[in-house]
């Protein structure tokens, strides 16, 4: 299936931090959940996905404790197919998104669906508390349901092959962090090698 996992990526300390920053937050920070289309561009739609969002862009705890360490360790499992890839790396940007009850993101749909994402070729996902009542990411073409436990990660490819979809909770509030893995541009490689 291509998805990895690792339970307690994140300590319960640093899933409470980020769950208080969240609540904590003013409001002007925070969004409506987006989606992309080629249509519509970046937008809200309900139907698609409802959700409180909010994007830090900069490396953070998460980009640095787990995610190097993550990334080596899928590398890893899938050699043969990573040592014909292009370099990549964790992107320097990354969501927090609130689902209150009631609230998922309702459609299948995968991180590279068009050219806009082309760089994409991983996504990550860490739960931020544990969810007992439904609230699992469901994969269409695998049949397999990942619960929502407090910490744990998921990484797996950002092709259609992955279609997913949140399953709503109708009690509890679900809280996530996620973001990717993206190629490295050509000529950021040349800068560095220069």
């Amino acid at each position: 299936m291509f998805i990895f996992r690792k339970d307690k990526a994140l300590s319960d300390s640093i899933c409470d931090s980020f769950i208080q920053t969240f609540e904590t937050c003013p409001d002007h920070y925070k969004h409506r959940g987006v989606v992309s289309s080629d249509k519509k561009g970046i937008h809200s739609d309900d139907k698609v996905k409802t959700s409180t969002d909010i994007t830090f862009i900069s490396q953070s705890q998460i980009t640095n404790s787990s995610g190097v360490k993550v990334k080596e360790d899928y590398i890893s499992r899938y050699h043969v197919a990573f040592g014909n890839l292009d370099p990549f790396e964790i992107s320097s940007h990354f969501n927090m998104q609130k689902y209150d009850p009631g609230e998922a993101y309702y459609a299948y749909h995968c991180e590279r669906a068009g050219l806009k994402h082309s760089n994409r070729i991983l996504v990550w996902a860490i739960y931020l508390n544990d969810i007992y009542d439904c609230g699992e990411t469901e994969f269409f073409y695998y049949h397999h349901y990942e619960m929502a436990r407090k910490g744990k990660l998921t990484v797996f490819p950002t092709d259609w092959t992955h279609l997913h979809r949140g399953i709503v909770s109708p009690t509890e509030t679900k809280y996530i962090l996620t973001g990717w893995y993206t190629f490295i541009p050509q000529e950021e490689r040349e800068d560095a090698e220069s």
